[in-house]
């Protein structure tokens, strides 16, 4: 849901100088500290960025300062005629994201896709899964261990689930072929926020990606007239995401599909671990 980047620094250095001068060979006591000063002094805001590469900078830096979030996320398709929706729980680490996720829809339980990923190693069960061993409906999914058709395909699922729910994934192709549009001062569940509009180039990253598979996948989706995807925003004054919205274009126009993230918890502990041994199948 790691990345490694800088942790949040947010302190500000509060000097106090005091300079008095007598005719008298015996100085006056120094005064003592005014505690009016003190708290009518502020740490200066953070600066907001100013572009999408220092936006998603910021972002990276804010979510590694809390380490753990709790997200939910409702994605609206044509392709099927409900919406499916995600809760994760994620912990940003050095050098990768674990997470928990679960999606369902209402309208196709056979869809039901459950995982935990801890850096390398996947976790997932499903409808087909429990059935096969009720008792155990967890299945070991790993690139490394494992070439088979239906894992690569559990896996592409996995995958495709998180990218609703982790805003790390995204940030690459912030850097990559993204550009600010716009921003606007807006209040998420009562906070106070700056709502950031993004458009990603998906040709520019196609260009500057290293990832093979991921190249050929944009590079259709540029070919079948999906040039761009929508990114809005909304950041707290230390860059945290409370609200996180995608709009991608469908082929050919018709109803584009949205995906709407919710954030929260922030910086409260997260517990995600493997399932116990007992439940996974061999």
């Amino acid at each position: 849901m790691r990345r490694t980047l800088p942790a949040v620094s947010g302190l500000v250095l509060l000097t106090a100088l005091a300079a008095c001068t007598s005719g008298t060979t015996t100085p006056p006591p120094a005064p003592a500290p005014s505690s009016t000063t003190a708290a009518t002094s502020a740490a200066p805001p953070v600066a907001k960025p100013a572009d999408a590469t220092a936006l998603a900078t910021a972002i990276t830096t804010a979510i590694r300062g809390k380490k753990t979030a709790a997200a939910g996320t409702t994605v609206d398709t044509q392709i099927v005629n409900a919406p499916t929706k995600a809760t994760a729980a994620v912990r940003f680490e050095d050098e990768q994201v674990s997470f928990t996720v679960t999606g369902e829809n209402p309208k196709r339980a056979e869809v039901a896709l459950s995982a935990v990923v801890l850096g390398e190693t996947t976790y997932a069960k499903n409808q087909e899964s429990a059935k096969k061993d009720p008792a155990k409906p967890w299945r070991l999914l790993s690139e490394k261990s494992s070439r088979d058709r239906q894992t690569s395909g559990e896996l592409l699922e996995v995958s495709s689930l998180a990218d609703t729910a982790l805003p790390s994934r995204q940030l690459a192709w912030f850097r990559q072929g993204g550009k600010l549009e716009a921003t606007a001062e807006e209040t998420v569940d009562g906070t106070a926020t700056t709502r950031y509009t993004v458009t990603i180039d998906l040709a520019k990253v196609a260009a500057a990606t290293t990832d093979i598979q991921q190249q050929v996948q944009l590079e259709s989706d540029v070919k079948s007239g999906v040039t761009s995807i929508k990114h809005e925003i909304w950041l707290t004054a230390d860059n945290l995401p409370l609200r996180w919205q995608r709009t991608r274009p469908t082929p050919g126009g018709g109803k584009p599909t949205v995906g709407d993230t919710r954030f929260t918890d922030w910086g409260k502990p997260a517990e995600i671990a493997a399932p116990p041994a007992a439940q996974i199948q061999k």
